[in-house]
């Protein structure tokens, strides 16, 4: 009897860690995606335009809070990059929530843009129930393989 509680302890105990050790990788490996795409501190990492961008927001407290999806990340950092100022506190104003996230943010306010895909059904309700509309714009199309 104490052999199979050593046992089902030992075996709890694994099962947390491992628990444990997923949820440390997801955050590092979020953590480490971040990192990778900083704008004006890890540009080489980021896509460039040929000149300078026509649209530039002035360094104030007013610059738009920009949010997204993970596969989107590296494009809005471009586009911040390219559109923000230079000495901007990114970290005030670039988020990484994903998707879902993203979308309540934007509905609650705490988001001004977000590069995501398109809203589902349940997010066009949310933002009919607000009275709010969604104003996008195709930046991309995924393709649709059949096998």
């Amino acid at each position: 009897m104490k052999k199979l509680f050593l046992l089902l302890c030992i075996a709890s105990i694994i099962l947390s860690l491992v628990s444990c050790a997923s949820r440390v990788s997801k955050v590092e490996q979020q953590e480490m995606y971040s990192w990778y795409y900083v704008p004006f501190k890890n540009s080489q990492s980021l896509a460039h335009l040929d000149s300078e961008s026509t649209l530039k927001f002035p360094n104030d407290d007013n610059l738009p809070v920009i949010d997204g999806a993970t596969a989107l990340f590296p494009v809005y950092c471009s586009f911040v990059e390219a559109v923000y100022p230079s000495d901007c506190k990114v970290e005030d104003f670039v988020k990484f929530s994903k998707t879902d996230k993203a979308y309540e943010k934007l509905l609650s306010g705490t988001n001004d843009i977000i590069f995501v895909a398109e809203p589902s059904k349940e997010q066009k309700e949310m933002a009919k129930e607000k009275s709010l509309e969604f104003n996008m714009y195709t930046i991309g199309y995924e393709e649709n393989f059949s096998g």
